[in-house]
């Protein structure tokens, strides 16, 4: 048999063939990006965790130091987040802490009850929502109770912090 009958008699794969392995390969390039996806979800949860649990040492520390959590600015008045933030930045490695998706949505909320002075807080309620727990709510503290209506949009209204003072971190 010469060169020339053996190429002739060679067959290269046909169009059906080509079409179903794209298909299967599709299938597949599909599925490991909802793996994928998944994962980030996931990670960017454990990370909202354990930021959460940073800041309740760092205020669990500065209520010892402070006799109080932090509730009002030093004139008296509303705190706000980068006050909030300077009262346990010695605290933290890093501040100020936020949500690794702050976007769509995501924030970490700070709830605070006042003391019976009026001017520290004795109660405090961290909250944020989850993402690979369809949208769950994760709350910490040492009065969880301070969050209510425990939904979505407490990420984007504050006010479901009743009795207390609401301050959005992020």
């Amino acid at each position: 048999m010469n060169r020339k009958t053996a190429l002739k008699n060679t067959r290269g794969f046909t169009l059906i063939e080509l079409l179903v392995v794209i298909v299967i390969i599709g299938i597949l390039a599909t599925g490991a990006v909802a793996i994928f996806v998944n994962a980030q979800e996931k990670a960017r949860d454990s990370q909202r965790v354990s930021e959460f649990q940073a800041i309740g040492k760092a205020l669990d520390q500065a209520y010892i130091e402070n006799d109080g959590y932090p509730y009002q600015d030093t004139l008296g008045g509303t705190l706000d987040k980068t006050e909030f933030w300077a009262y346990i930045a010695k605290y933290l490695n890093k501040t100020p802490l936020t949500d690794p998706q702050n976007s769509q949505g995501y924030a970490y909320v700070y709830c605070v009850a006042p003391g019976s002075n009026g001017i520290n807080g004795k109660k405090y309620a961290l909250a944020t929502r989850k993402e690979a727990a369809a949208g769950a709510i994760y709350v910490a503290g040492n009065n969880p109770d301070l969050i209510t209506n425990a939904t979505s949009t407490i990420i984007t209204n504050v006010a479901a912090c009743t009795g207390s003072t609401a301050l959005l971190l992020n």
